[in-house]
């Protein structure tokens, strides 16, 4: 990737209505598609493409620039900085050392303007990256392109900076949630933290509200990143899998058990984790299958799970090479612990049975309304039986059909406009 490829074009004022800005992966795959929406509505839209999100953003057709473009990345003392922070870092990683350098010296002179030159650097010793909130840099970046909306995900950093900078100048703004905000609701539970925050579903909204955030400013839009879940040609690729693969044939239930892996430590309390937890689940599922003739296993480990799965007979095995939207409609039920595949499947239609027993506890499915949560091993098979006759007395596996989840955030960020 040549630098100017990883720069983009930093806009001038008047240039652009509504500010995007998120780092890479799922957040920058949540906002893609809304950008898109507004940008085919006429509006004048770019992206600031924060780390890693620049690879996904300069192929989109969107504007965009990242923090290379910055003209404080220009200044000498945020260019020497910058690269001797960057300079620990190795060769060959996901961003350039000059992109790098850039994030790194932007952010560093922030820390310095928060704190002062010997605090900051103590911070940083400490703290490193992590003790980045760039709010003066978001600030001086809202003062240049003056955009009359800003939109982010629910990332720390530069994300949560960006809507605070947006906050303190008086720009309206949306944050979208990913997932369930576990640990973002620490910032997110704060009234005006964005004048309005979307959200996954009814029960992601409740727990927010119950940590202090005001009901009226949560909205439910789902996360545009799943809207490819509800497009008919997913829906036909995953009937066309299930053909190709003979998965169900004579009327078997076909349940997918999507692996997590557990933690030999827990990464906080440093108490024994449960390592041995998706192994122990995947057996009691494949005694399960082979006793009863109803059901078929197709067993999909997580990448970093290791992929050695016996099959046979009943017990089958999808691996990376088949796509996941297409999977959920593939099968029937689907069985996890912390797998978010259980919020694809409940958004494909398909029941959701939640391992919870989890020592880390970071992913209460059936509280926030995504499946139904059994908490100990015992509890799979009748719940699953349970599970399976619900399904043959309804036999439709029924979307969403509403609007996508980017056009509901589209609409949402256009109320906004002035």
């Amino acid at each position: 990737m040549s630098l100017i490829t990883e720069t983009g074009k930093f806009p001038k004022a008047g240039e652009v209505d509504i500010l995007l800005g998120a780092y890479g992966g799922g957040h920058m795959r949540m906002i893609i598609p809304v950008a898109k929406q507004l940008q085919a509505r006429g509006h004048k839209v770019c992206i600031f493409a924060f780390t890693t999100a620049v690879s996904m953003v300069q192929s989109s057709g969107l504007p965009w620039f990242s923090y290379m473009a910055l003209p404080q990345a220009q200044l000498p003392e945020v260019k020497e900085k910058g690269q001797e922070l960057a300079s620990g870092f190795p060769d060959g990683g996901p961003m350039s050392k000059a992109h790098s350098s850039a994030y790194l010296g932007c952010n560093y002179r922030d820390l310095v303007l928060q704190n002062g030159s010997a605090k900051a650097a103590e911070i940083y010793q400490q703290d490193g990256r992590f003790a980045f909130n760039p709010i003066h840099l978001m600030e001086e970046v809202l003062d240049y392109i003056q955009p009359k909306v800003v939109v982010t995900t629910s990332s720390p950093r530069s994300e949560k900076a960006l809507i605070k900078a947006a906050g303190n100048k008086t720009i309206n703004s949306l944050c979208m949630l990913d997932l369930f905000g576990m640990q973002e609701v620490a910032w997110l539970k704060e009234a005006g933290f964005g004048n309005e925050l979307c959200v996954l579903n009814e029960g992601v909204k409740q727990f927010v509200a119950e940590s202090g955030r005001p009901s009226d400013e949560i909205i439910i839009t789902g996360n545009p990143a799943f809207d490819r879940l509800q497009n008919e040609d997913t829906i036909q690729a995953g009937r066309l899998l299930r053909e190709k693969k003979g998965w169900g044939k004579n009327g078997k239930i076909v349940v997918l058990y999507a692996s997590c892996a557990e933690p030999a430590v827990h990464p906080f309390t440093g108490e024994p984790g449960l390592e041995d937890l998706p192994r122990k689940i995947e057996a009691h599922l494949v005694d399960l299958v082979t006793k009863d003739d109803k059901y078929e296993l197709i067993i999909r480990r997580h990448p970093n799970e290791p992929q050695d799965v016996k099959t046979y007979g009943s017990i089958h095995q999808s691996t990376m090479k088949d796509d996941i939207d297409n999977l959920m409609h593939a099968v029937d039920l689907v069985v996890v612990t912390r797998s978010t595949v259980a919020v694809q499947a409940a958004l494909a239609g398909r029941p959701v049975l939640s391992v919870e027993c989890s020592s880390l506890q970071d992913s209460p499915f059936g509280k926030l309304g995504f499946s139904t949560a059994v908490f100990s091993i015992e509890k799979i098979e009748k719940t699953l039986n349970a599970l399976s006759e619900k399904l043959a007395s309804n036999n439709e596996k029924n979307s969403n059909e509403s609007a996508s989840s980017a056009e509901t955030v589209a609409n949402r960020i256009l109320a906004f406009m002035r």
